[in-house]
């Protein structure tokens, strides 16, 4: 009789059935129920449906293959250098650590872990080839760090990875990304119902009482999260304390003043603010997007993150200021967009939104409703 052949990672260990209720996970709970047979859980012994601790050991398994490989197979060994020149992982440090594998008894945990293979070892291999959607995780780290050394100039055709003898470009990756948004139509309608607020702070002689007080500023000197120095864009909020907060410094001018603009006809926005939930990594039917929505994540992320003003946030916008421009010339859905809803760096449950509107153009697009409130002193405030 011909042994059972296991694959890389198993162990065989403890011949038990568990049943779903010591699980957290969806995916694995819908594997328990789908496979499962009915029997006595040695966990906790209900009568329920069960599954062998080994088939689920070899589910759990396919996972970890799903996102990592064998570093003998494609990583460089150097013994010297203390092994693979690749960061390598245990099996149990990928499910228990990475993949937050939750499991409610310390019996179950103990007999689950003797099922994995203490010498196997695994590495990230997508980060050597980028395949698929795999790529666009490494990208968008890549794609910051080309930005900043390359001043967010001529980065379109700069390879970030090579796939079966191709160059990979931040240009791929680009329309990548395009196509996965519209697949998770991310995009907000704001009508001529919605109000934007926008505010100015100045001293107490200056007052700002009008649109062209409030409109995007005709030539602005300093570098934003979206545009660069000299490139005019119309920056706000989605109610007026975000706005406040987004403009008011320490040791700036003492009095803040606030308008409201309503949109003359429909905007279409790219929402940071509405991405999915992170698929279980166990869920082979929509696993194979976890790595583009875990990237749309921290994008929207780097949207939203605090820089200081220290004299290098012209470095540290660059990232956003180049995928700004690339979302500016876009289509969507055969529509371009007019701007971007993203959460504020320093109101974590307000919503701002940058329009694509130079000054003329946040005069001609944007009705000015009405001033919302005028000169009230920073101090007044409870930010």
């Amino acid at each position: 009789m011909s042994e059972i052949e296991y694959p890389y990672g198993i162990d065989p260990g403890p011949d038990r059935q568990v049943c779903l209720k010591h699980f957290s996970d969806y995916a694995i709970e819908k594997f328990i129920t789908e496979n499962g047979f009915w029997s006595t859980c040695d966990y906790c012994q209900r009568t329920a449906k069960v599954v062998d601790l080994g088939q689920l050991a070899e589910f759990l398994i396919e996972a970890v293959q799903y996102f990592y490989s064998d570093p003998t197979n494609f990583a460089s060994y150097n013994g010297r250098e203390g092994g693979f020149l690749v960061s390598t992982f245990d099996t149990n440090d990928i499910l228990f650590d990475i993949f937050e594998l939750d499991i409610d008894l310390r019996r179950l945990d103990d007999d689950l872990r003797e099922w994995f293979d203490s010498e196997a070892i695994w590495a990230d291999e997508s980060g050597y080839y980028g395949e698929g959607d795999q790529m666009l995780i490494y990208s968008w780290q890549a794609l910051t760090n080309v930005a900043k050394e390359k001043l967010g100039q001529g980065i379109y055709n700069v390879v970030i990875d090579e796939y079966q003898g191709e160059s990979v470009t931040i240009g791929h990756f680009l329309e990548n990304l395009r196509k996965e948004i519209e697949t998770l139509n991310l995009i907000t309608i704001l009508n001529d119902k919605s109000q934007i607020f926008r505010g100015r702070t100045h001293s107490e002689q200056i007052r700002p009482m009008q649109a062209s007080d409030f409109a995007s500023s005709p030539n602005p000197t300093q570098p934003n999260r979206m545009s660069r120095s000299g490139v005019s864009m119309f920056y706000g909020a989605l109610d007026p304390q975000t706005a406040a907060m987004e403009i008011i410094e320490e040791n700036g001018p003492e009095y803040v003043s606030m308008a409201v603009f309503r949109p003359d006809s429909n905007l279409y926005l790219l929402d940071l603010t509405r991405m999915p939930t992170l698929p279980s990594r166990f869920d082979k039917k929509n696993r194979s997007r976890y790595f583009i929505l875990d990237f749309l994540r921290q994008f929207a992320k780097d949207f939203s993150k605090p820089i200081s003003r220290d004299g290098k946030q012209h470095v540290e916008y660059l990232p956003t200021q180049f995928m700004t421009q690339f979302f500016q010339k876009s289509e969507f859905l055969e529509n371009r967009i007019d701007g971007i809803i993203y959460t504020s760096a320093k109101h974590s449950s307000g919503q701002c939104v940058v329009l694509f509107f130079d000054y003329m153009e946040s005069l001609k697009n944007l009705w000015f409703e009405k001033i919302y409130y005028s000169a009230i002193s920073v101090d007044n405030f409870d930010l």
